[in-house]
């Protein structure tokens, strides 16, 4: 009898072998693994093997590359047929804050619908709804935002960060409160790392050296004001779910769980994985608050694994555990460091004036 052909040994890692097939058909570059060491910086030998699919890339890893060689994110994750990939994306000249706002909340109004919705989330900051518990944090990180997102000359005539500003807006915080009723009916797995804040501390830093607040106060009623949801975040924790905050004896209507790991490998991007019943999508930072989504079952299974590892190598974050305890602790330990740092700079500034 006729021997049968044997199998075509397949990738360990399909999705990373294509993306330097991307690479290598987009620039015209063959011997690109000593030059993709230098972007990720790995050994050669660990780029070779991400190369032929026999190591797994990470999500840092892929925007890394993507950026240096100017990948086309519609074809990111594509096997033989296209994988697409949305951009959703604000104006370079003007990031309307109230925009992409109502952006976010029509998405929200369609995934809440889709049957037995989970959303998991990681990355380098605050895990995304959980800030907009505080409209005065949303507020600054737009207008940071908008800080780099205009020319130099523009930067001098932009106006400074007022927080009696965003008190007077009435539509914002009911917007973010619409927002938030929503994001309670959706069971979510948060990744969490003590560098959370690290971005929006030294961001916060940065202006004022630059006086780039209406009042230096507004600051340290900022800085007051994340420390508050910080309170929120650990109450919300003791509950198991979510609840506005002044909801002190837990939320007046059902809501959904949230569940935290403490994941101490700083994530390089933040990442949401949604999934339902018949279907899952990926999300994840471009530029924020720009994000780009794909609903492709390549894109979608590369980040399903990715999740289930982070959940292996991550503790569960349990009221009063030592994990818990370390996670908080050493957040607050930045916020006071920071403070200390915020007077030292006001002070100098009022005796040099």
């Amino acid at each position: 009898m006729p021997k049968k052909p044997k199998a075509k040994k397949s990738l360990k890692y399909p999705v990373s072998a294509r993306i330097f097939e991307l690479i290598r058909n987009q620039t015209g570059k063959y011997g690109i693994v000593e030059e993709v060491a230098e972007v990720l910086g790995i050994s050669v030998h660990t780029a070779y093997k991400k190369s032929s699919g026999g190591i797994d890339l990470s999500t840092s890893d892929l925007q890394l590359l993507c950026t240096h060689f100017n990948l086309n994110a519609e074809h990111l994750f594509s096997n033989e047929n296209s994988t697409q990939w949305s951009f959703a994306f604000s104006s370079d000249k003007d990031l309307d804050r109230m925009g992409y706002l109502r952006m976010m909340n029509q998405l929200v109004d369609e995934y809440v619908e889709y049957p037995n919705l989970r959303l998991w989330s990681s990355g380098i900051e605050i895990p995304l709804f959980q800030d907009y518990y505080c409209p005065e944090l949303v507020a600054f990180k737009f207008y940071v935002n908008n800080r780099l997102s205009v020319s130099h000359d523009q930067r001098d005539t932009q106006e400074v960060f007022s927080i009696d500003k965003v008190h007077r807006e009435r539509a914002y915080p009911k917007l973010l409160h619409t927002i938030l009723n929503k994001y309670h009916q959706i069971n979510t797995v948060e990744f969490w790392n003590p560098g959370v804040l690290d971005v929006t501390l030294n961001q916060i830093s940065y202006c004022v050296e630059k006086n780039l607040f209406a009042d230096p106060a507004d600051a340290f009623i900022l800085i007051q004001k994340i420390t508050d949801l910080l309170d929120h975040i650990q109450s919300m924790l003791a509950f198991g779910r979510k609840q506005h905050i002044g909801e002190t004896h837990g939320p007046k209507t059902a809501t959904k769980k949230v569940q935290m790991y403490l994941c101490e490998i700083a994530q390089a991007s933040n990442l949401l994985f949604a999934e339902w019943d018949h279907g899952a999508a990926v999300f994840t930072s471009f530029v924020n608050p720009n994000f780009i989504v794909s609903h492709s079952s390549v894109a979608t299974e590369y980040v399903r694994r990715h999740i289930q590892t982070l959940e292996q190598i991550s503790v569960l974050l349990e009221p009063g555990s030592p994990a818990a305890t370390k996670l908080f602790n050493s957040i607050m330990e930045k916020i006071t460091a920071t403070k200390f740092v915020l007077k030292l700079m006001t002070r100098e500034k009022v005796l040099a004036s």
